[in-house]
């Protein structure tokens, strides 16, 4: 397997998600998404799949959480597929845990999570500022 631009792959995980989560409520998501960035910066991955598990009674919570599972399982733990269905919590949890053991693992995907949740705050920036009218060029 070649090299990956992980960037690259941050962005298109993010613009999936912002598709996926096109019915959610704009302003409702940038919170969400600026909540979960702090939570992640401050606490690493464990904690912000905690903090959206716990935002999972609301559509954007429960979707957030299980793409950015999806999206950061294979490449935390290579060789994993991605996971097909709802992940459970539990599922959930016990994986991210397990990167606690490998450090230069754990950083990596902590940096991966907050680039691909940068680009989805910025795709919910740009669709929010659509919504209120302001989608051209200033």
């Amino acid at each position: 397997m070649g090299q990956q631009n992980l960037s690259f792959e941050c962005a298109k995980a993010a613009r999936h998600i912002d598709e996926m989560l096109g019915s959610a409520k704009k302003q409702e998501l940038e919170r969400l998404c600026t909540d979960a960035m702090a939570v992640l910066s401050a606490n690493g991955p464990y904690a912000f799949f905690l903090y959206l598990w716990s935002r999972a009674d609301k559509l954007p919570g429960k979707v957030l959480s299980q793409e950015m599972f999806r999206f950061l399982a294979p490449l935390a733990f290579p060789g994993t597929a991605p996971a097909a269905g709802e992940v459970s919590r539990d599922a959930m949890m016990r994986q991210m845990a397990e990167l606690g053991g490998d450090l230069n693992r754990l950083l990596l995907t902590k940096k991966i999570a907050q680039e691909a949740m940068t680009y989805l705050r910025y795709h919910v920036k740009a669709r929010l500022k659509e919504e209120r009218g302001g989608g051209g060029r200033e």
